[in-house]
């Protein structure tokens, strides 16, 4: 008995049907595992990073060891990376542990992780090929996960540290400024990562509705409202951008120009970085708003979001003062009771309690004074 008669393994594929003939010509790195299996992440960030990882894994196969930072950007510049000329088919299950037992001495384990499933996935991509059989795949990647866990990176960033993040970005009266702050609305207020900050476009902002549609990993979509003081911001960011089609934030020169060309994520990274150091709050990262954004997002649900209370009321009250606004805030709480104080007394009290997720004290009489979203009260249209 014959099996079903398999497809030709050429690089061209010829279409029968009609007289004339015509070949299909295979795209370039068909036929390679890494350059498939890169082709199939669907995140241009999970891209790099595996790229990154295929890369380390390269030189240890070749070189016995990482090689130097200026020369790994050499052959980038180039494009000659050293992953492309490893064949990948043929390792074997005494090379893969012996790359895993480099990764678990000489990297944390979820990096030593990573890039074990980038090696992994490389390898089945080599099966799917044809370049290797289900046995001697299913040996090479028969490999344990490096055990142990390390602290999470990025910290949870405060409520005084938005405030000050906000006011380093409008005391700089410039395009640059008001474009900044905007960033930072969508990265504490909406919860954004950078990438997603970076492929937004003009049309995925509902003005009236202050409401950002956002296309974020696997090319899932959804809407992330802004509060009062974030949609000020981007008014103030639209307001000297225009609204032409295209990227939603983009370069500011020296002088003040704008260019309607899409930014990327390592620009995002050196903004944020940027406004913490004039701000005086230390190293931040773009995904330490992200951060914050879920652990605000984890509190019971009587507690009011606080990487989004920064944002919505008016104005900041003066020490004592109250408001007319919807909820009458005043700062200090009268409670006494702030991310600072960490009194005992006020504990056993009852007057507190211990938020578990953001590792705090929180009020239980004045969570409606959660301050996060005034951090941004006093962005207006300039």
């Amino acid at each position: 008995m014959t099996g079903p008669a398999l497809p030709p393994q050429s690089a061209d594929l010829e279409l029968a049907g009609s007289d004339a003939r015509a070949t299909v010509e295979a795209p370039s790195g068909a036929r390679d595992p890494m350059t498939v299996y890169l082709a199939r992440l669907t995140s241009a960030e999970s891209r790099r990073a595996m790229a990154t990882s295929l890369e380390l894994l390269a030189e240890l196969l070749v070189d016995g060891q990482p090689a130097e930072g200026t020369e790994r950007v050499r052959r980038r510049r180039a494009g000659t990376p050293l992953a492309i000329a490893v064949p990948w088919h043929e390792l074997r299950y005494g090379h893969t542990q012996a790359l895993r037992s480099w990764l678990a001495e000489h990297c944390s384990p979820a990096a030593a992780n990573r890039h074990l499933a980038a090696l992994r996935g490389v390898l089945r991509e080599a099966w799917r090929l044809g370049l290797m059989n289900g046995e001697d795949l299913a040996r090479a990647i028969d490999l344990a996960s490096v055990p142990g866990t390390s602290l999470p990176a990025g910290r949870y960033v405060e409520d005084g540290e938005v405030r000050r993040l906000v006011a380093a970005c409008l005391v700089d009266d410039s395009p640059g400024g008001r474009r900044d702050a905007a960033v930072l609305a969508a990265l504490f207020a909406g919860g954004l990562r950078r990438a997603e900050v970076v492929a937004l476009d003009v049309d995925d902002y509902d003005a009236p509705a202050g409401r950002l549609t956002v296309t974020g990993k696997g090319r899932r979509q959804r809407r992330s409202a802004l509060p009062v003081g974030g949609r000020r911001a981007m008014a103030a960011w639209l307001e000297l951008r225009g609204l032409d089609e295209g990227p939603l934030f983009c370069p500011v020169d020296k002088i003040g120009r704008i260019t309607l060309r899409r930014l990327t994520t390592q620009a995002i990274y050196a903004l944020v970085d940027r406004r913490a150091c004039k701000a005086g709050v230390g190293h931040l990262s773009p995904h330490d708003g992200r951060r914050t954004f879920a652990s605000d997002r984890s509190m019971p649900a009587s507690t009011p979001s606080r990487s989004r209370a920064s944002w919505a009321t008016p104005r900041c009250s003066p020490p004592g003062a109250t408001t007319a606004a919807p909820s009458s805030l005043a700062w200090p709480p009268s409670s006494g009771c702030t991310s600072r104080t960490r009194s005992p007394e006020l504990v056993a009290s009852g007057r507190c309690s211990a938020d578990v997720s953001a590792g705090r004290l929180l009020t239980k009489e004045n969570t409606e004074h959660s301050t996060r979203r005034r951090a941004f009260a006093q962005v207006r249209h300039r």
